[in-house]
C-alpha cells in the first residue's frame, strides 16, 4: 500500500527494498529463510496507491474508519495516516473476499511519540530541523489536534 506519491514509493524501489530485506533475512537466518530475488518477486508484488488518499502525511477518510475498525477488534493502534492507509487497503481486500496469504506489515516505531509540552520545549526539540521540515512538521501537528 503506497503512502507516499511516487517516486518515493515506486513499485521498483520498494521492490529493490524487499529484494534486500530478503537477502538480510536469509543471512541472518543461516539460511531458513527463502531467499527472494526480484524476477521472483516481481511475478507477485503489487503496489497499490489506491488508498493515498488526499497526500503524503494527510489523513483519509478510508483510514479513519480502518483505523476504527483495528480499535473496535482490538487490534494495534494505527496511527492517523500511513498505518491506517495501509489498513484500509487491507479491509478492502478482505471485504472484497480477495484471495491469498494476508500480510499487514506496519514499519512505523510502537514506541509513543512523546507529548510535546510548552511552545518554548517545542521549539528546543524542533532547532536543529530545517525550516520547510519544522514548517512541515508544526503544519502536520495542527492538522492532529483539530482531527482528534
Amino acid at each position: 500500500m503506497r503512502v507516499s506519491p511516487w517516486p518515493v514509493t515506486s513499485r521498483l524501489r520498494i521492490l529493490r527494498l524487499a529484494v534486500r530485506a530478503s537477502r538480510l533475512l536469509n543471512e541472518l537466518s543461516s539460511g531458513t529463510v527463502p531467499l527472494f530475488e526480484s524476477s521472483t518477486l516481481g511475478a507477485r508484488f503489487d503496489v497499490d496507491g489506491g488508498f493515498l488518499g488526499p497526500g503524503y502525511g494527510e489523513p483519509s477518510s478510508a483510514g479513519s474508519e480502518a483505523a476504527a475498525l483495528w480499535g473496535k477488534l482490538g487490534l494495534p493502534a494505527l496511527d492517523g495516516t500511513y498505518s491506517a492507509k495501509a489498513a484500509a487497503r487491507v479491509v478492502a481486500g478482505l471485504r472484497a473476499a480477495e484471495a491469498g496469504p494476508l500480510l499487514f506489515w506496519s514499519t512505523k516505531s510502537s514506541v509513543p511519540l512523546p507529548v510535546a509540552g510548552a511552545e518554548r520545549q517545542k521549539e528546543d526539540l524542533t532547532a536543529p530541523v530545517p525550516a520547510r521540515m519544522r514548517a512541515w512538521l508544526f503544519r502536520a501537528e495542527r492538522t492532529l489536534s483539530t482531527t482528534s
